[in-house]
């Protein structure tokens, strides 16, 4: 972000509210003090960030970016919808028919839409999957319980799709510790690419999430609305890349 505002002539000024809305809307009302041009922000809460969103964006071009609170104020983000449709569509091109999800709860807009997306597409591949679903958190520990419950309460899946690449770790362990070959009986797959997705043994498949595109997209834009005084940039939805490794390559 900052290296895309330089080239445009424009300074950051950064602030952290900690995810807290109270300091968020504190720190959005002082940003006013400062003369700002423009704001990009990523909301602290879904419901408790809107009145400081909406009141900034009476007064300049606001951008959310990442996570969004305010449907009516533009949005730069990832569509987790057309991830989750790539997972799936990999999956079922390696032979597999019956899906579990383990990721966490509807917290964040983010994860809320890659749990629906999951429910959506499979509704009719698998019926049972949504009795497969397991919400809780992003954690190592949550995928951990998700997968060992999974094998002891029925038919196995035959997929695993996580919201994180910390609960396919865990995952990962339970098959390992209950003799599940991944991904010859088990496929797996995490989200977001992160460093554990190398350094696990079979490499996990992961969700890579353009994130440096994602601040220069916004920065763009928002921009552009300043610099041809709009009262609000564009919207814009990029595609993430579903990066394909041993875990679910058959």
């Amino acid at each position: 972000v900052e290296k895309e505002l330089r080239r445009s002539g424009l300074s950051l000024l950064l602030c952290d509210a900690g995810n807290d809305p109270t300091v968020e809307a504190e720190l959005v009302r002082n940003l006013f003090d400062h003369q700002i041009d423009g704001l990009l922000i990523s909301a602290s809460d879904q419901t408790v960030s809107r009145a400081a969103i909406e009141m900034a964006a009476s007064r300049v071009p606001v951008l959310q970016i990442d996570q969004r609170a305010v449907d009516t104020v533009p949005y730069v983000g990832v569509s987790q919808a057309d991830a989750m449709r790539q997972i799936i569509e990999h999956l079922r091109g390696q032979g597999c028919n019956h899906f579990a999800y383990v990721g966490p709860g509807p917290q964040t807009p983010a994860a809320r839409e890659r749990s629906e997306a999951f429910a959506g597409l499979t509704k009719s591949l698998d019926p049972e999957a949504a009795g497969r679903t397991h919400l809780g958190d992003a954690s190592v520990t949550a995928g951990h319980e998700a997968a060992t419950s999974l094998l002891a309460g029925g038919p196995r899946p035959d997929a695993i799709v996580c919201g994180s690449d910390q609960a396919a770790v865990g995952d990962l362990q339970a098959l390992r510790e209950h003799n599940v070959s991944v991904p010859g009986d088990v496929a797996v797959t995490g989200f977001d690419d992160s460093v554990l997705a190398l350094a696990c043994d079979p490499q996990l498949t992961s969700v890579r999430q353009p994130l440096e595109k994602l601040g220069t997209q916004a920065v763009q834009e928002l921009t552009a609305a300043i610099d041809q005084h709009l009262p609000q940039p564009r919207s814009v939805m990029l595609e993430a890349e579903l990066v394909i490794r041993g875990s679910s390559r058959r």
